[in-house]
């Protein structure tokens, strides 16, 4: 299990050093909106995968016109970029490139933003902690101290970059703390059932790094987002009740502690009979359902004794 996770963040870190160097193209970029990349057949692409908004990568000056697009053709004569991805040679449309980002910035706190061209009107809406910036203006507004001007990706804006202002001390120019977005990003996108493991390594190790508390405090938030609130040292209460593990024929887990990053101490096939002594003072969210952990013990000599959710039972 050590070398397990010896490999996996050695393979992180490998593949967020790729992104920034590999290949021996002409410049370090980033994107500014999350990139299609593809590999060339001739004078065809073919998709290769999607790389996040704000990923450093490395870019030539090379472009190229495709005659088609996934077998579609490029009517609109799109232009691509040559750049290099976990050391292959690939391409991505030219639009998406940023190349005056100069040094990463992260936004640190929810920060208000001041509406474009009307410094004095304030947004409604704050810019989330960990957003990528793609671009600020350095100089900022001598009128107003502290004030720069910056572009970020918006999903939510029809999909597409935002030039705002905003004050400098809601920014992160730390690179740890973008290595810690990052991070939280590519956990955020892997399926929580197939590759649990390593969302915790990922967020683990995101966490290690972080320099700002309103990243740590991002990073947090997205493990509760993607696994449920951790309540494995929650307060609980006594209660004596009898029940039955009822879960349409699936084994349940039972856990040594509440909640499901809590290492499994055991598994309760359907129809198994339990003895209830305690349970949490407040309910969690697994997947849709919503209710209390129960510490239980069975009956036997094979008796187990951990901690189970309860909608996977029915108690008399």
């Amino acid at each position: 299990m050590k070398m397990k996770k010896i490999i996996l963040i050695s393979s992180i870190f490998a593949a967020i050093a790729s992104l920034a160097f590999a290949g021996g193209g002409e410049t370090a970029c980033m994107l500014r909106n999350p990139g299609w990349v593809y590999t060339r057949e001739g004078n065809d692409l073919k998709y290769k995968t999607t790389i996040d908004v704000g990923t450093k990568i490395d870019a030539t000056y090379s472009t190229f016109v495709p005659a088609k697009i996934n077998n579609s053709e490029n009517k609109w004569e799109t232009e691509y970029t040559k750049i290099y991805y976990e050391g292959e040679e690939c391409y991505t449309p030219s639009s998406f490139i940023a190349y005056s980002s100069g040094k990463v910035y992260v936004v640190k706190n929810d920060a208000p933003v001041f509406t474009t061209g009307t410094i004095a009107s304030i947004e409604a809406k704050c810019v989330p902690v960990g957003t990528v910036v793609i671009s600020l203006d350095n100089d900022g507004y001598s009128t107003y101290p502290g004030l720069v001007k910056v572009i970020f990706y918006d999903a939510k804006i029809f999909g597409r970059t935002r030039s705002v202002f905003m004050l400098r001390d809601d920014l992160s120019e730390s690179d740890d703390d973008y290595t810690a977005v990052i991070l939280t990003n590519a956990a955020a996108q892997k399926d929580v059932k197939s590759s649990k493991e390593q969302i915790l390594l990922l967020l683990s190790e995101a966490q290690s790094v972080a320099r700002s508390s309103g990243i740590s405090e991002f990073v947090e938030a997205t493990k509760a987002k993607i696994l449920g609130e951790d309540i494995s040292n929650s307060p609980v209460e006594s209660c004596a009740a009898s029940g039955v593990i009822s879960s349409d024929g699936s084994n349940v887990n039972v856990r040594e502690k509440p909640g499901t990053s809590s290492k499994i101490a055991g598994k309760l096939t359907d129809g198994t009979h339990f003895m209830a002594t305690e349970k949490t003072t407040k309910k969690d969210k697994v997947g849709k359902e919503e209710d209390y952990w129960y510490h239980i013990t069975t009956p036997g000599e094979d008796s187990i004794d951990g901690w189970i959710f309860g909608s996977s039972a029915k108690f008399e």
